[in-house]
């Protein structure tokens, strides 16, 4: 009898993300009853990978000082706490109708927001719970890649991949 589960390689899924010695990463696997699977993981040296989440759990993304963990399921964010020790509490998730699949969410500069990409705007998701939404009139993000947004180092400004360039 085979396992349902098999695992794919998905030449897509993002690299992995390091943080206080913890590498976050995700997986993606097929199952035969439920579809893609996406699962994400903390490891570090000499320790046993830590499921933090499942259920199509995708594109995991320390904050830049590495106390927070985003990553997106089923449309939405979700930023959870991570202590030093790899310890993480479930945190606030954000609803983001249309997220953009493959495109992974990115960390303002501070900190303090992470910008995610729906069909024709970039949605501000602040730590206050504060969401913003960016119009982009016109154009169509390029949902292929997932580096597609970047902040400016000084947060004042991000740019984006569309179908007519950067």
């Amino acid at each position: 009898v085979s396992d349902p589960i098999s695992p794919e390689p998905i030449a897509t899924l993002p690299p992995p993300r390091v943080a206080n010695g913890w590498i976050a990463y995700s997986t993606r696997s097929h199952n035969a009853t439920t579809g893609v699977e996406g699962q994400i993981f903390l490891v570090r040296e000499g320790a046993e990978p830590r499921l933090v989440a499942g259920d199509g759990a995708i594109c995991p993304s320390f904050s830049p000082d590495g106390q927070k963990l985003s990553y997106v399921r089923d449309e939405n964010v979700f930023i959870l706490d991570v202590d030093p020790a790899g310890e993480v509490v479930e945190g606030q998730g954000f609803g983001v109708a249309g997220l953009l699949e493959g495109a992974c969410p990115v960390w303002s500069p501070s900190g303090q927001a992470v910008a995610a990409l729906a069909p024709g705007e970039i949605v501000l998701l602040g730590l206050d719970r504060s969401i913003t939404s960016l119009a982009m009139p016109d154009m169509e993000p390029v949902a292929f890649a997932h580096n597609t947004l970047a902040w400016t180092p000084d947060g004042t400004a991000i740019t984006y991949a569309t179908d007519r360039g950067i």
